[in-house]
This record gives structure tokens, sequence and C-alpha cells, in this order.
């Protein structure tokens, strides 16, 4: 993905720079201007366009 707007969050006082920070991914897609951080393990989905996964401990899909 492109990283280059930052991602405003829901109480829309807080901005972040989006991109991919502190994070494991295991086969993911990140879309465009996502912000993926502070999670321990990503796994297995995919993560459209702007939007937000901050400190969500484990995201896995698994199954057909």
């Amino acid at each position: 993905g492109v990283f280059a707007d930052p991602i405003r969050l829901a109480n829309k006082h807080t901005t972040l720079p989006s991109g991919v920070y502190n994070v494991d991914l295991n086969n993911v897609v990140v879309g465009d201007n996502a912000l993926v951080s502070r999670s321990s393990l990503i796994s297995n989905v995919v993560i459209g366009e702007r939007a937000c996964v901050l400190g969500c401990g484990e995201v896995t899909c698994s199954g057909s």
C-alpha cells in the first residue's frame, strides 16, 4: 500500500500517520493509507484502504 495520508481517529481530534508499526504480519494485504500498529499478530486478512487497526492483540482468520 501507499502510506501518504494521516488517519483521523474516531474522536476527530487525533491524527496518526498511516503505515505499519510494531506488528507481526503473516499473509496480510494492507490497503492504501491504512494504519496497523501495536498488535502482536495479524494473519490471513485483508485490511482495507484507510482502515485503522490499533492494539488488537491477535487478529487471525482461518478456514476456506
